[in-house]
């Protein structure tokens, strides 16, 4: 790399990256670009660094600014004096927050770990800092013109952050002169709020602030107990853990953690896995389970090696490789030869199957309750992951299709994307609640596997099974839209098909004076509107057993069924196989005797 000054631009940067690394990827020199503004531009003089020799960690300061030296074998040219605080005693690798250690693990060379400083300076110990005042520079009109932004909106925002430094510096100086009481509110524990599923209400002692940002999630259900500081809370139907509003929360689910592993394989997001392949060990929470699972089939499948794939590429390059865009080389640089705009496929690890594997290991290592086996696994599987690139925030999870090249991945790759979509649940008022877990809601888990699991016990029945059926509406009109679990069409008289039966899968009976007069009242309407005479609800064993409704002067019967859930895969599949079994046998009868 060519010398360049201090406090070098981003574009200067980036065009002396194009051109000294035109060999590398397009990745690459995204790398190598955003690498050298971080060491040139954005570290200053008195800055916090880290550095990563064999597993010792060190701690220093910038005591200067970066200059171009001689090294050996021209390997460290770059460099910037540092004041180092911990050079006798460095830190293990191993101490180092999860995930701080996971961020390390990924290959570059320069890494911003501003979101760690606290960490980081309590590990080191206190140590004098050199106080400077932190500026943000005015909004220059190239800038501006890179971003595609007006020039005096974006200057708006700097004015706005300006303003929220000095207000956060100010009340940084309040706390570090406040009263031992106020340290000690600091440094209290975080409150645990541990529920089981359908278990009665439990008595926690919190503060209102910490109760309102329970209630607003609605996670759980908050109500005020028999005196000032203590609340009464239940579960809102979700099983997990997560973080909320300052609280740690656990919801054990009353199913155990095996067969709500079998359960969650059976989500419509997700394709299913076999059941002897995801192993829960020995945990009861869901959260530790679920890592352990993904840790142990992660594991097992990079032993035999990284996955890797082909890779669409499109990137400016000095020199031809695959297909040159050229729609792209007019518009961007109209009558120069080079670079060249190109797209090639480039054979690598950083594929969809990877990228999740690593966002799902990073995720894990980051949240609370993780027994250390599991941890030391999934610090295992992150230094496999090495040349991975990981997600990006917000966007969509990337897809993959399951081949005989990633057979071995299945598996973990379907629990990953269980962890990752497990996010899909997370609640957030829009305002300053944040939830920060997994939790699932169990009427969708069992409404899933319902519906999933009987779709494939009707297949030997002939005919078709069509879940979340949208094709029906209440009213002539078609404005009440009918959305029932399951309808299973079948060929009739004619060659037309038509509807043979109606499922409806209910977790548990509604709370409330009416109980399940509103399932019976719905699955009424989707029998009235579908022309059948038989409906079944499917429920799950302990909140209903079977039953036999009769409506009266309507002819129209409604069935209660009632699936164990506790009971191995093995015998639940055989029950759902009787289920099926039993509805088209019924059905069957029934459209037979009104024919006649």
């Amino acid at each position: 790399m060519r010398e360049l000054p201090p406090g070098s631009p981003l574009d200067a940067i980036r065009a002396a990256v194009e051109e000294d690394y035109a060999h590398g990827s397009f990745n690459e020199k995204l790398k190598k670009t955003n690498e050298f503004y971080a060491f040139l531009t954005r570290m200053h003089d008195g800055d916090l660094v880290l550095c990563n020799d064999g597993g010792k960690i060190y701690n220093g300061r910038l005591r200067g600014e970066p200059a171009f030296r001689a090294s050996v074998e021209n390997r460290a040219n770059l460099q910037r004096p540092v004041s180092w605080l911990n050079g006798d005693s460095p830190l293990d690798f191993d101490d180092l927050p999860d995930e701080m250690s996971a961020k390390l693990a990924t290959q570059h060379d320069v890494l911003d770990l501003t979101e760690f400083i606290d960490d980081l300076e309590r590990l080191v110990g206190p140590q004098p800092a050199p106080t400077r005042e932190f500026t943000l520079p005015d909004v220059m009109p190239e800038l501006a013109d890179e971003l595609l932004v007006d020039q005096e909106w974006l200057q708006e925002c700097v004015d706005l952050l300006r303003d929220r430094l000095r207000r956060r510096h100010r009340r940084g100086r309040a706390v570090r002169t406040g009263d031992a009481a106020a340290s000690a509110l600091m440094t209290s524990p975080v409150p645990v709020v541990a529920l089981v599923e359908g278990a009665p209400p439990r008595e926690f002692a919190l503060t209102a602030e910490q109760a309102a940002a329970l209630a607003a999630a609605k996670a759980v259900q908050v109500v005020p107990g028999p005196r000032a500081g203590l609340w009464r809370i239940r579960d809102n139907g979700y099983v997990g853990a997560a973080a909320i509003g300052g609280v740690q929360v656990s919801i054990r689910p009353k199913t155990p953690i095996d067969r709500l592993l079998f359960l969650l394989g059976y989500s419509r997001s997700l394709r299913g896995w076999r059941q002897e392949e995801v192993h829960a060990g020995e945990h009861r929470d869901l959260l530790p389970a679920l890592a352990h699972a993904f840790a142990r089939g992660a594991r097992r499948a990079l032993d035999r090696g990284v996955l890797q794939g082909y890779r669409e590429i499109e990137e400016s390059a000095q020199v031809v490789r695959g297909r040159i865009r050229e729609a792209e080389q007019i518009r961007r640089r109209y009558g120069l030869p080079l670079p060249m705009e190109v797209r090639y496929d480039e054979f690598t690890v950083d594929i969809a199957e990877n990228r999740l594997l690593l966002a799902a290991t990073t995720r894990l290592l980051c949240l609370p309750g993780l027994a250390e086996p599991t941890r030391k696994t999934l610090r295992h599987v992150l230094a496999r992951l090495v040349g991975v690139s990981p997600l990006v925030r917000g966007a969509p999870l990337p897809t993959w299709h399951a081949n005989r090249l990633n057979a071995r991945d299945h598996t973990a790759l379907r629990l990953a994307e269980l962890v990752l979509r497990g996010r899909s649940y997370e609640l957030d008022d829009g305002t300053a609640v944040r939830v920060d877990g997994l939790l699932f809601e169990m009427w969708r888990v069992f409404e899933d596997f319902v519906t999933v699991a009987l779709s494939e016990a009707f297949q030997p029945y002939g005919g078709r099974s069509s879940p979340q059926d949208r094709l029906h509406h209440l009213d002539e009109d078609r404005r009440v839209a009918l959305r029932p679990d399951l309808v299973r069409y079948a060929v009739g008289p004619g060659g037309i098909e038509q509807p043979a039966a109606v499922v409806d899968a209910k977790y548990k009976i509604s709370a409330g004076p009416d109980g399940h007069n509103g399932d019976l009242y719905q699955m009424l309407a989707y029998c009235t509107v579908l022309g059948l005479s038989c409906g079944h609800l499917v429920y799950a064993k302990g909140d209903a057993e079977p039953y036999r409704h009769v409506v009266r002067r309507a002819g129209i019967e409604i069935r209660q069924h009632a699936l164990d859930l506790t009971l191995p895969p093995t015998e639940l599949l055989a029950a759902v196989a009787e289920l099926a079994a039993g509805i088209t046998r019924h059905d069957a009868e029934l459209a037979a005797a009104r024919s006649q």
